[in-house]
């Protein structure tokens, strides 16, 4: 597997760090051998020899500690070395457990969250920053997508219960008995009315010799024709000059009809006889086949328009000012704020509860799963230069150490002389 390019450069340093380690070994040991040379040493070099002495155990018993971690030293079977490679199961659990218990701990999730202001920075970012159009583009690409089966499509049958639910509920019935009585209000008030009028108008207009001929059928026989006519004219123009004053807007004829029909419709809503008329209306038809074919094309019809509105770019910019303004509401509206954090607060919590054991056996079956070479690189990749400087301070140390004992011994051979 080829490494990332931060962890091929946290390698490298590594690499470095470690025959810097090794070099200072090195010079250690050499001190140590030229302080035999010379004849015979000088206080100073005895004390160079001690320090350079002590300097080399303690780097060498560093070195082992730190190589026994991830492989045997020099390819000996000591005992208690290779830990890691050897309890790889162990520490894949260990791993795991540590992360599902901590990392994904709930409460501290919602402490996170919480002092974070995820909600209104989210805000200030769809608003200020660009978050809008990025949103936008990428939800116009998605619905706007030539995919085989468009978005909607799986949906279809659940909007389609959905919506059989919703209008066979007595609420919808409630509701919508309160707009049909506005919208019968107005009817009788506004322009419906009119046009009923004037095509009612026209009609009879039309036919007056349809009812001049109903008249002289039930007519006797000894009046003539002549009075049939007059009589069946006057009886059309009786019900015409009704019809103009009906359509005068300030008549009293007209004010009257509008005050009855509001009457009529009051009381059917008030003895819920509407509501219930609506209610049985709607569940007879959400019952019917042709009902669910209806949603069905309106879906259709909405996904074609979606997919040439993302294509022209319309789409985009409309979710975009949607966007900035829903934002914009938000910002300004605290509770609304209060409301999104605790829902968000409450699904993150949620979905961790759900998923922290989930993540936790990923973790665990991944690292359980790597190869050993893998999994002793990727941890000496992300530790070893600690480690490496755990070999450099023994090194010093016991290059420190060793020539403060040198010193405290001689101190005490020339008290004891």
């Amino acid at each position: 597997m080829r490494p990332k390019p931060d962890e091929a450069l946290r390698r490298a340093g590594l690499t470095r760090l470690r025959r810097f380690a090794t070099g200072t070994l090195a010079v250690l040991a050499l001190t140590y051998s030229a302080t035999f040379f010379g004849g015979t040493p000088a206080g100073w070099v005895m004390t160079v020899r001690a320090m350079s002495e002590a300097g080399i155990i303690g780097g060498l018993a560093d070195w082992f500690a730190v190589e026994a971690l991830f492989r045997r030293p020099l390819g000996l079977p000591i005992p208690h070395t290779a830990l890691l490679p050897r309890n790889q199961a162990r520490v894949a659990t260990s791993v795991g457990r540590f992360i599902e218990e901590h990392f994904l701990e709930p409460r501290r999730l919602v402490e996170k969250m919480t002092a974070a202001d995820l909600v209104k920075r989210g805000l200030v970012w769809i608003e200020n920053e660009g978050g809008a159009r990025m949103i936008a583009r990428r939800v116009a690409r998605l619905l706007g997508s030539d995919a085989p089966k468009p978005l909607l499509r799986p949906f279809e049958n659940a909007v389609i219960d959905l919506v059989r639910n919703t209008v066979s509920d007595p609420a919808s019935a409630r509701a919508l008995a309160d707009v049909a009585s506005t919208l019968i209000k107005a009817g009788a008030k506004g322009g419906i009315l009119d046009a009923t009028l004037a095509l009612v108008r026209e009609s009879i207009d039309e036919n007056r010799e349809v009812a001049l001929q109903i008249v002289q059928d039930r007519s006797r026989w000894w009046i003539s024709s002549q009075v049939d006519r007059i009589a069946a004219n006057t009886v059309v123009d009786g019900v015409l000059s009704v019809i103009d004053e009906m359509s005068e807007p300030n008549s009293q004829l007209r004010l009257g009809f509008e005050d009855a029909v509001n009457d009529v419709v009051a009381r059917l809503s008030e003895s819920g006889r509407l509501e219930n008329a609506l209610h049985d209306a709607l569940a007879e038809l959400s019952g019917t086949n042709s009902f669910g074919e209806r949603i069905r094309g309106l879906l259709r019809q909405i996904e074609r328009k979606t997919v040439l509105a993302a294509h022209d770019g319309t789409l985009e910019k409309r979710l975009e000012r949607a966007f900035l303004r829903t934002a914009g509401e938000m910002r300004s509206d605290p509770e609304a704020i209060e409301r999104l954090e605790a829902s968000a607060i409450g699904a993150a919590e949620s979905i961790v509860l759900e998923l922290r054991p989930v993540i936790g056996r990923y973790v665990e079956q991944t690292i359980a799963e790597w190869d050993s070479e893998l999994l002793i690189s990727r941890f000496e990749a992300e530790v070893g230069r600690d480690l490496q400087f755990i070999r450099l301070n023994g090194a010093a140390l016991g290059a420190c150490l060793g020539g403060l004992l040198h010193g405290v011994e001689g101190l005490l051979a020339g008290a004891a002389g």
